[in-house]
């Protein structure tokens, strides 16, 4: 999932989630990055903690 996308999805600035990102030492070189996994579950578990189901069932659901 693109970053703006989730910050869409969650109702957060995409530059909110790039600060958070860089202060947990992820590398982002801007709002469309393609997020991994791990990053993806670092965001959801900050500012979406109840919607991570939902959230990734739809990511998994979408074509590349």
């Amino acid at each position: 999932m693109r970053l703006a996308q989730l910050a869409r999805k969650i109702s957060v600035t995409p530059a909110e989630l790039i600060r958070f990102l860089q202060a947990n030492n992820e590398f982002l070189a801007d709002v469309n990055t393609r997020l991994t996994d791990e990053q993806l579950n670092l965001v959801l578990m900050r500012f979406a903690p109840s919607r991570v189901n939902e959230i990734l069932i739809d990511d998994r659901t979408l074509p590349a």
